[in-house]
């Protein structure tokens, strides 16, 4: 199964079995979290925050997780 490119905004646009494949490379990604292939995901990649309404919490938070 293929899920490249697809968002996740509402589980009703998605089959069950593909709700399933999800979950299980999620709970497979943070198992192996530190794994080279899951590590360089984001390598060159372009992370861009926006914030409509300022939070020094949630944007700290979001920098945190942005930092390598």
């Amino acid at each position: 199964m293929d899920l490249f490119g697809r968002d996740l905004i509402t589980t009703q646009e998605w089959s069950l079995e593909e709700l399933r494949a999800v979950l299980d490379l999620a709970a497979r990604m943070k198992r192996e979290r530190f794994s080279p292939q899951f590590t360089s995901l984001l390598a060159n990649k372009t992370f861009f925050m926006f914030f409509y309404n300022p939070s020094v919490r949630t944007r700290q938070s979001f920098e945190c997780a942005a930092i390598p």
